[in-house]
């Protein structure tokens, strides 16, 4: 199997896992979008600094751009906000946006701490 299409599979299957734990998020939970995208960010930040250079590349492809990359909602992020901004609840859509980058952002640096001290 050439390299290329064996990086799309490990991709592949981490899509299929980060897509369905994202599904079963939004069917069960409150603030569901917000929840992912937090939790998601966490686990990127973890994974860059904790696993970089020492997992096999392809099983980083299926954590952080499959798993990861499907588990986080940013176009749905995106089209919640502007949902909110097209029927003119613009208070929403601003905390909305406020609390969900600089949450991510924080939870990202903090699941980095946390992998560099381990």
């Amino acid at each position: 199997m050439p390299t290329l299409l064996g990086e799309i599979l490990y991709v592949s299957i981490g899509a299929i896992l980060g897509a369905s734990l994202r599904y079963l998020v939004f069917s069960f939970l409150p603030i569901p979008i917000l929840l992912v995208n937090i939790i998601g960010s966490t686990l990127a930040g973890f994974s860059y600094a904790r696993f970089s250079g020492s997992l096999a590349p392809n099983l980083l492809l299926l954590i952080n751009i499959g798993f990861l990359g499907s588990l986080t909602t940013f176009s749905t992020f995106s089209l919640n906000t502007m949902n909110s901004l097209v029927s003119g609840d613009f208070l929403k859509a601003s905390v909305y946006v406020l609390i969900s980058v600089f949450a991510c952002l924080l939870c990202c640096y903090i699941g980095y701490k946390i992998g560099i001290s381990l």
